[in-house]
């Protein structure tokens, strides 16, 4: 916990935040989002729980259910830009 910023704002411990999830009240879908998955809790962890594959894994609930996050909208435009010809560059090796 001490070393995850995303577990010290959101809960006192793991456990308590995944059954608030599981609870009828859940959680705001901001949550999973705000997990960063950079799998430091898993090396942490004494018993290895791979919480950023959860939070993975209720990020796709959430698209499959079409729950739109407006936090996120940069995102997809970001994603639409970086693929977008005008922005993208191909570098061949040679100097012209």
């Amino acid at each position: 916990m001490k070393d995850c910023l995303f577990l010290q704002h959101y809960c006192d411990d793991p456990k308590e935040l995944f059954q608030r999830f599981l609870s009828e009240e859940g959680l705001e879908p901001i949550v999973p989002y705000s997990c960063m998955l950079c799998g430091r809790c898993t090396v942490v962890c004494p018993l290895q729980l791979e919480l950023g594959a959860a939070f993975l894994s209720i990020r796709r609930d959430l698209i499959k259910d079409g729950l739109p996050l407006k936090q996120l909208k940069s995102v997809e435009l970001h994603q639409k830009l970086s693929t977008s010809k005008l922005f993208t560059a191909v570098n061949d090796g040679e100097r012209k």
